[in-house]
């Protein structure tokens, strides 16, 4: 029987300690645990992203300032208007259509707004009438535009009535147009029966349809035109064109309140202007603010 040593025994035991604290010292020397986030608990490594770089604001662009310009001629021809009006001493509208542009003085809103007509609205009385299903009395209507005669233009508008003329004016789309009474008619219950009136923008729709021939018949057409260039009243706008020019023109005038108006087809080797001038208020002779007038038209037409 063997005898029991037990120096072997410990022995034995120490290196079996010491063989276990190197297996532990080694393993944490070896072993380095994966870093999770707070937010992501399953452990598994997350590629490191790094933070994005400080974004400089932008500088406030500064919005871009687009100057207006005024035509330039429109700006002469508001210039030209200003100065006669001036030198007339009263108030003067004025619309003039040529090359497909329009323009107004004071301002297309004025352009627009009714004022005393005169013997002008005598153009609408007679297109209406000619334009109306009857025999027509050239005569009168002749009379009525060559020699402003009120008496043929108050027979024409008998014939078919203030309210058809107004109603035939609303169709063709003159809005400013309203014949309100016959001409030269004088009242004495102290009422105010209104006044016939018209617009200078009315006007050249009518003047410029008038020559495209949109509103009459051909032949309709060619005596209205002739009779407005055989009209005896030439002191206006055709006052300084010479025979060069053709000028198709009706006129307008009243006393018991200043009003001298003019509107005209100008045209020369083919080139079209349509023309209308509305004074009123001038406390000058009815002579100076119709040459006013003439002097305004030849210095637009000559201009455009």
């Amino acid at each position: 029987m063997k005898r029991y040593n037990p120096v072997s025994t410990i022995t034995v035991c120490v290196v079996m300690l010491l063989t276990a604290i190197v297996i532990v010292l080694t393993m944490s020397l070896c072993y380095h645990p994966s870093a999770a986030s707070e937010s992501d608990p399953s452990g598994f490594r997350r590629p490191i992203v790094s933070p994005p770089a400080a974004v400089e604001p932008l500088a406030p662009t500064a919005t871009p300032t687009t100057e207006i310009r005024e035509p330039k001629e429109y700006k002469y021809f508001r210039l030209d208007c200003q100065q006669a009006e001036g030198r007339n001493d009263g108030n003067m509208t004025v619309a003039l259509e040529h090359d497909g542009k329009s323009y107004f003085y004071p301002g297309q809103t004025a352009a627009n707004e009714g004022q005393r007509a005169a013997s002008v609205i005598k153009l609408q009385v007679v297109a209406c009438y000619l334009d109306s299903n009857r025999v027509p009395d050239i005569g009168l209507c002749r009379r009525a535009i060559k020699q402003s005669d009120n008496d043929a233009a108050n027979e024409l508008i008998d014939a078919v009535g203030i309210e058809t003329v107004n109603q035939w004016c609303e169709i063709q789309g003159y809005a400013d147009t309203k014949l309100m009474r016959r001409f030269n008619m004088h009242f004495e219950d102290g009422q105010d029966h209104g006044y016939n009136q018209t617009s200078v923008a009315d006007q050249v729709k009518f003047l410029r349809a008038l020559w495209e021939g949109r509103i009459l018949t051909a032949s309709a057409r060619e005596q209205m035109l002739g009779w407005m260039l055989g009209n005896e009243r030439r002191t206006k706008i055709p006052r300084h064109f010479g025979k060069e020019y053709d000028v198709y023109n009706k006129t307008g005038e009243t006393w018991e309140v200043p009003v001298q108006n003019d509107v005209a087809i100008v045209t020369k080797d083919g080139d079209v202007w349509f023309l209308a001038i509305l004074t009123h208020g001038s406390p000058l002779p009815d002579a100076e603010v119709s040459a006013g007038i003439a002097d305004l038209a030849k210095t637009l037409i000559s201009s455009f």
